[in-house]
């Protein structure tokens, strides 16, 4: 029998071929990885109009800091998560509720 003809023969070039292309793919990942690092900011918009804070988070919902400053809106803005600007809304309402406690 041929050794061109014998199944190991078969066998070694298509652990080549398979072998040829899971490298090709893994370094076009590579190189896409290398141009994928833009991050997705988690809000659509953000505004501060006198001292409301208004955000618009990417599933649509809205939060939103009345007596906000410029701080919270740069922090917002600056956000890279969506946990991060619940807590920046949030922190009023935290304060607000542990001066009732003290007062009690």
């Amino acid at each position: 029998m041929s050794k061109f003809l014998s199944m190991q023969w078969f066998k070694s070039k298509i652990e080549h071929a398979v072998e040829k292309a899971i490298s090709n793919k893994i370094d076009k990942l590579m190189e896409q990885e290398d141009d994928d690092v833009i991050v997705e900011k988690p809000y659509i918009n953000i505004k501060l109009v006198n001292d409301v804070l208004t955000v618009v988070l990417r599933d649509g919902s809205i939060l939103s800091k009345s007596n906000a400053t410029d701080d919270d809106y740069h922090r917002a803005v600056k956000a890279t998560t969506e946990a991060t600007l619940h807590n920046i809304v949030l922190q009023q309402r935290l304060a607000r509720k542990e001066e009732e406690w003290k007062q009690k």
